[in-house]
């Protein structure tokens, strides 16, 4: 019966033959037994609701409006073809108005959110492209697009790939909370569930804010870690590498930024690391001064200064490796513990030598900082200057 119904739907050359006698009385004595049947006994709607939805157009007002809002208000009790009959209205809901009596898609749209956040296994792609129809077309309002978004995200929670769409279609909707939680449900044995996941990450971070971009990395990193185990970290890594900059200005601003959970700098350092040659010299010019500088980062210094030679691939030129030293020795006096002084002290005398010291000038040095200097820095000529503001120990 559904293909031959199909053939007769669209047999005519014109459609608009629909809206005239004898077809429109036919269609209109149709609608009342759809909506009677929304249960779909013996696969009914299946054979006889994809042909008639385009044409719905063509039916009686005061019949339509009631047909539908019977069929869809009965039918989202029944998971199995509540997303079917959405499906299949995707540029077919007509706008609301008096001539539709009982018709209220604002109601039928609210429906179709609670049905995906109950049933977010059995929702389909197209029937979150129905909600979505509702909303450009301007059946419901604007701001109903929130709820769209909570369909869409309650709908990834089961199946992914079936809710990308949506999410890309409303990038400009979604919250720093609702990206990040994107990761959680992804099998990272699953191609199709990784590639939807970049997909989703990099429409939504093309569109968000810097601000907010950063706060969904903030918040990736209080989760956990999420990855296969050769790359355990991989749900990080692809956020930063689905930003416009491949990740530079989140990690500028979230590396050295003070009072940033030390595990999470350090999960932060190993994605620098990997992207290194990427992120460029005035990356490393500016944040690692910054960070060796902060208190409570003992771990993060130690793995910094552990990759010299990866930092020094980037920071290759002598006027580069030059400003890197005198950088740190910027930070020399504002190192909180004796073991980052003297790391700092070692490496600004690896990349620059004793010139390391030229440009150095504190206002003051305890005699413990004099020492590191003179034991790293022996023979230079700017160890006189120095001892000058040596402060005296109390007598």
């Amino acid at each position: 019966m559904g293909e031959r119904y199909e053939r007769f739907v669209h047999g005519f050359r014109n459609p608009d033959a629909w809206g005239q006698p004898p077809l429109k009385a036919f269609l209109d004595r149709l609608l009342p037994n759809i909506a009677a049947r929304y249960a779909n006994p013996n696969g009914y709607l299946y054979r006889v609701f994809e042909g008639t939805a385009p044409i719905l157009k063509y039916a009686t007002p005061q019949v339509l409006g009631p047909a539908l809002q019977t069929l869809f208000g009965q039918a989202k009790a029944i998971p199995g073809h509540y997303p079917f009959l959405h499906a299949h209205m995707v540029g077919n809901w007509p706008m609301p108005g008096e001539q539709y009596p009982s018709y209220s898609p604002q109601l039928i749209f609210d429906d179709a959110h609670s049905f995906a956040m109950s049933y977010p296994g059995d929702v389909w792609r197209e029937m979150l492209g129905s909600m979505a129809d509702m909303l450009k077309r301007g059946i419901v309002p604007a701001d109903q697009q929130p709820k769209i978004l909570a369909a869409a995200c309650s709908t990834w929670s089961a199946k992914p790939p079936k809710a990308v769409d949506s999410l890309v279609l409303n990038a400009s909707g979604v919250s720093a909370d609702q990206a990040a939680e994107l990761i959680r449900p992804i099998d990272w044995s699953n191609d199709e569930q990784i590639a939807a996941l970049t997909k989703a990450w990099q429409a939504i971070a093309r569109i968000m804010p810097i601000a907010n971009r950063t706060e969904t990395c903030r918040r990736l990193l209080a989760l956990g870690t999420f990855g296969p185990a050769e790359a355990p970290d991989s749900g990080l890594e692809k956020w930063l590498d689905a930003q416009p900059d491949h990740g530079t200005e989140i990690l500028s601003q979230l590396f050295p930024e003070d009072g940033l959970n030390e595990a999470y700098r350090l999960r932060l350092w190993r994605q620098i690391i990997e992207k290194a040659s990427g992120l460029g010299v005035e990356f490393f010019l500016t944040t690692v001064p910054r960070v060796v500088a902060l208190p409570n980062v003992d771990g993060t210094v130690a793995a910094i200064f552990d990759e010299r030679e990866a930092i020094s691939v980037v920071v290759a030129s002598e006027q580069d490796r030059a400003d890197l030293a005198r950088r740190l020795m910027e930070m020399f006096t504002e190192a909180k513990t004796v073991t980052t002084t003297g790391r700092i002290a070692d490496y600004a005398h690896e990349l620059a030598g004793r010139g390391a010291l030229q440009h150095f000038d504190p206002k003051e040095l305890s005699a413990s900082q004099y020492a590191i200097l003179e034991a790293r820095f022996k023979g230079a000529r700017e160890l006189k200057r120095l001892a000058g503001v040596v402060q005296q120990a109390p007598e």
